[in-house]
């Protein structure tokens, strides 16, 4: 039996902070407004901005701390880290939206010149609704354009439906000239199909009022593949995956316990998917031959992410995924599984595994207790 709080000290506070970045904000578990959180948003945004130049981030640090102390005599609490959502909708306002005045309600074209893609750019394509307004979190459909489609000429052909168009934003990232490298991260040192959709996902949750909760991945035609795999690579991103009108790949639904997928048009290769799901015990499988763009905008208003989910299954692949949700491994064998139950009421994780050297655990207070005392049970 462990007592994680203590070997927490606030020098941990800023890495404690930095994990729930992935967190959404779960309003009915929130107790303070934003103007409350907005110190502790603006000492998190010093943060990065000194890591980004290289110095002063123990200075910053320091603002965090005080920030925290702030709030926890605010608040009349001992520990703000068990206030798990305010933290989180404090990581949320510590950035700058762009307010995208002139650009709403169109589509707009950008290159993105970064990390892997310094030197040839990644090309993309975003429209946020007439009415955005970076005060709000917004829903994200990122979307596959299909093969020998621009990401500009995607958003102007698939998506017309208005109801989406004026409640969601799109963005469409171009994918690589070879169509068997969009499943991948990386082919011969160049980023693959992967690396666009994810670094796609990052610029738009950093430039745009993004609901971390509500983040889906689309792919339409020969962009089914994709849309499985990067939510396999790492489902605890994103709300749900939809394959549009294309075959679903070979791909198994090990991964997807907690990440809910749609088959609008759906195949063969589909309904092996979903039919291997419901083996494992998961439910969140749909099929609809004949979905169309309203029917998957429908979809879409009913999902939303569990971040902290009570029961984690991961199963690695070559060589990814490794980590799933708040469970990671470190895999020493071809077939490496496991599996993490939570008891929330009596404190109890439960961990079963096998072809893993150590299992890793991302905790928060949403999803365990971390006042009292954890019981870990492993094999």
């Amino acid at each position: 039996m462990v007592d994680p709080r203590t070997s927490l000290t606030s020098a941990a506070v800023l890495f404690t902070l930095s994990t729930l970045v992935s967190a959404a904000p779960q309003e009915s578990l929130r107790r303070v407004e934003d103007d409350g959180l907005r110190p502790l948003a603006e000492a998190l945004a010093h943060v990065r901005a000194a890591r980004a130049r290289g110095g002063g981030v123990a200075e910053a640090k320091a603002r965090v701390q005080a920030a925290c102390d702030e709030l926890a005599e605010a608040t009349g609490t001992s520990d703000v880290l068990a206030q798990a959502a305010d933290l989180a909708r404090a990581q949320w306002l510590s950035w700058s939206y762009d307010v995208a005045p002139r650009e709403r309600g169109t589509i707009v074209q950008g290159v993105h010149r970064a990390g892997f893609f310094a030197a040839e750019g990644l090309r993309y394509a975003v429209r946020v609704p007439e009415q955005y307004d970076p005060g709000r979190a917004w829903p994200l459909i990122l979307t596959v354009p299909e093969e020998g489609e621009t990401p500009a000429s995607h958003l102007r052909a698939r998506w017309l439906d208005r109801d989406l168009l004026d409640s969601a934003i799109l963005f469409a990232p171009a994918m690589p000239a070879e169509q068997e490298d969009w499943d991948q991260v990386m082919v011969e040192g160049r980023p693959g199909g992967l690396a666009h959709l994810l670094s796609a996902h990052r610029i738009a949750a950093e430039r745009l009022a993004v609901d971390p909760d509500r983040v889906f991945v689309v792919g339409r035609g020969k962009g089914v593949p994709a849309a499985l795999a990067v939510g396999n690579y790492s489902p605890q991103r994103f709300a749900g995956i939809i394959g549009w009108a294309g075959a679903a790949g070979e791909l198994g639904p090990d991964n997807f316990g907690n990440l809910p997928t749609l088959f609008a048009g759906g195949s063969a290769q589909a309904r092996a998917f979903s039919d291997r799901a419901a083996e494992l015990g998961f439910d969140n499988s749909t099929i609809d031959p004949r979905a169309t763009e309203e029917v998957i905008w429908r979809w879409i208003q009913t999902h939303s992410r569990d971040p902290w989910p009570a029961e984690v299954r991961i199963v690695v692949g070559d060589p990814f995924p490794t980590r799933v949700h708040w469970l990671r491994v470190a895999p020493t064998a071809e077939k490496t599984s496991a599996t993490a139950v939570v008891d929330r009421e009596s404190g109890r994780i439960e961990i079963t595994c096998s072809g893993t050297s150590s299992v890793a655990l991302f905790l928060s207070d949403a999803l365990v207790d971390l006042g009292r005392p954890v019981t870990f049970v492993c094999n």
